[in-house]
């Protein structure tokens, strides 16, 4: 009897290190998506650049450069919000829809996914980098309409396999709920910040009849605000986030001021000591009112710290403040910045 191989058996061996690199690569591409997903995830609607988001999605694909380009609804050109491994993309950089050679227009007009395996193959056609070999587009969909496109593209030919077309599909989706979401966010902002300035007017024109004062307020203590880090023991409070949040704050130090009777409010003369009394509950009165939307509606960094503003804006460094007597460290210091702001824009 004689003893064979078995057949296959050195095909298997030698599939063996294939198999490994395969799923080292897996593992790698899960390990990209995981961080990506990660970085949606904590991605602030008030984030300007989608230069993070791009990246994530080119390592998840495993290609060259992707490139992300909205519709600018005035030119509707396809304008570049980000590229990532394109040498001399630059942000910014339009292209006329009616451009038909380009791959990218093809995909938004037609709205359906181009692949170009091997551009020297394909005469006349134009990618965003002339050395890459590979380009995939995908449109942008949101509400049955197309709002831009996402690209991708390799150095090699015939890159992209069916799985990455499947995997790039869904990773556009996901961006697609993702950039919706955002425009909503924002728009909801925007109205919410309209709401908080109105309420702020309201109560300013009662006193001033202009709105002046308030962008004035504004203005200085988003520059005093700037300023801070350079001192060492506010150099780990202040952000641009918090730069931006306490100027529009500021807007609300004297909302409670809707509260107080027109004939104190008004009065040209000076105050007598009751009536002083009755006015300094303004600042509780806009504490109170603003805490009141908080806990209505939901929170948000302005409110919040227009909350503080408007209760500890009459404090004064050594206690002789009102309504709490406050002392030193214990005004928050948005307060303390907005109480400065006010007193030197005083008429």
């Amino acid at each position: 009897m004689s003893v064979s191989k078995a057949p296959g058996l050195r095909h298997q061996r030698t599939m063996i290190p294939d198999i490994i690199d395969v799923l080292a690569g897996s593992s790698s591409r899960m390990r990209a998506l995981q961080s990506l997903n990660t970085k949606l995830a904590c991605l602030q609607i008030e984030d300007a650049g989608y230069d993070d988001m791009v990246e994530g999605v080119r390592r998840v694909v495993g290609c060259d450069a992707c490139a992300l380009l909205l519709v600018d609804r005035q030119t509707t050109n396809l304008v570049v919000q980000s590229a990532v491994g394109y040498a001399e993309l630059p942000v910014g950089t339009q292209i006329p829809i009616a451009a038909d050679s380009h791959v990218q227009c093809q995909a938004h007009c037609e709205e359906y996914a181009v692949h170009v395996p091997a551009a020297s193959e394909v005469p006349g056609i134009e990618l965003l980098d002339p050395d890459m070999q590979s380009n995939l587009v995908v449109p942008l969909r949101i509400k049955d309409q197309c709002v831009g496109v996402f690209d991708f593209a390799s150095r090699q030919q015939r890159a992209f396999s069916d799985d990455d077309i499947d995997l790039a599909g869904m990773l556009v989706d996901q961006m697609v709920f993702l950039l919706e979401n955002q425009r909503l966010m924002r728009e909801l902002a925007g109205s919410r910040d309209a709401l908080i300035r109105g309420m702020a007017l309201l109560a300013e024109s009662r006193e001033h009849g202009i709105a002046v004062h308030l962008d004035r307020i504004s203005s200085l203590v988003r520059m005093l605000t700037r300023r801070l880090p350079e001192h060492p023991e506010f150099r780990d409070q202040v952000d641009e986030d918090f730069v931006d949040v306490v100027a529009r704050a500021a807007a609300l130090h004297d909302v409670g001021k809707v509260g107080i009777p027109d004939s104190i409010l008004l009065k040209p003369g000076r105050l007598t000591p009751d009536e002083f009394e009755i006015m300094k509950r303004h600042a509780r009165i806009g504490y109170d009112l603003l805490y009141h939307l908080i806990d209505s509606h939901g929170s948000c960094g302005v409110l919040r710290m227009g909350a503080d503003v408007a209760w500890a804006h009459h404090e004064n460094w050594d206690g002789s403040g009102y309504p709490r007597g406050l002392s030193g460290e214990q005004i928050p210091l948005a307060a303390r910045i907005v109480a400065l702001a006010d007193m030197s824009t005083m008429p």
